[in-house]
């Protein structure tokens, strides 16, 4: 599946998992501990952003898998707010 573009974000991380796997097979790579989530990384050419809660909030996202890291939940957040994610 690498290489392949999707515009279905509802679908998206169900391509993920049979891409990539689950994300809590893997290290988060931002604090090395068990991963819990895929995170989009915010360096997608094809960057979509869909905005939520009334305009309070923007969800970033690529239809390219290779453009997600996994994480944990905190850092995850985290590195959402610091990127201008929700």
């Amino acid at each position: 599946m690498a290489g392949r573009y999707y515009k279905d974000y509802r679908n998206l991380h169900s391509r993920l998992k049979t891409a990539r796997g689950k994300a809590v097979s893997y290290l988060c790579v931002d604090c090395g501990g068990p991963a819990r989530e895929w995170s989009y990384n915010h360096s997608g050419i094809d960057e979509f952003v869909t905005i939520r809660d009334h305009g309070r909030a923007a969800l970033r996202y690529s239809t390219d898998l290779w453009q997600y890291d996994p994480r944990c939940r905190k850092c995850h957040l985290t590195f959402d707010v610091r990127n201008g994610g929700f």
